[in-house]
């Protein structure tokens, strides 16, 4: 059984080692990126303050998609929480495989999923959005997120979340994507 403080000790250290691997360059993304990992990995709005930090308008990501749409759909999954997700998996799917990986993602401290990937049934990431104008968005996904006093819908993956584990998905998943960042 996984208690409480092995959960955090082990999300701490698979962030830092994160931070170590994750592909931002330059002087100033790898500190900023080391930082984000020494943060407590799963507060939304430290981790959002911290990517503010970086140059922004500078970054670039080596995935399809621009670095404005990756915070397009980093606030879209945010948004989705509390609104509902468009298309889910399975009852079956979220009570078993879907459970089973909410948990070995918390337990390594890492989320691995494939960084192309729309969010299933999601309408298409705009074509033509800055760096600054996608950070935006998510700042403001963040804002309401943590403002938000109602019961979060379930993940599409996962199921049922609370807004503590949701919180801890959401920065799993930037952090996952913040691998394929790097500073111009």
């Amino acid at each position: 059984m996984i208690t409480r403080r092995r959960l955090l000790k082990t999300s701490l250290t698979g962030a830092a080692k994160l931070a170590v691997v994750s592909g931002i360059v330059g002087g100033v993304g790898i500190v900023s990126v080391r930082q984000i990992a020494q943060s407590r990995s799963h507060d939304l709005a430290a981790l959002v303050a911290k990517i503010g930090a970086m140059p922004v308008a500078q970054l670039s990501n080596a995935g399809e998609w621009s670095v404005g749409q990756v915070f397009a759909h980093m606030a879209q999954s945010i948004d989705y929480s509390m609104t509902g997700y468009p298309q889910m998996k399975s009852e079956l799917f979220r009570a078993t495989a879907g459970n089973v990986a909410f948990h070995l993602f918390g337990a390594a401290g890492q989320m691995r999923h494939p960084l192309n990937e729309a969010i299933p049934g999601a309408p298409e990431l705009p074509a033509e959005i800055s760096n600054e104008d996608g950070f935006a968005l998510l700042q403001q996904s963040a804002r309401n997120f943590l403002a938000f006093r109602q019961q979060p819908r379930p993940l599409f993956a996962f199921g049922d979340l609370s807004m503590a584990q949701y919180e801890a998905a959401h920065c799993l998943h930037i952090l996952n994507h913040l691998q394929a960042f790097s500073a111009a």
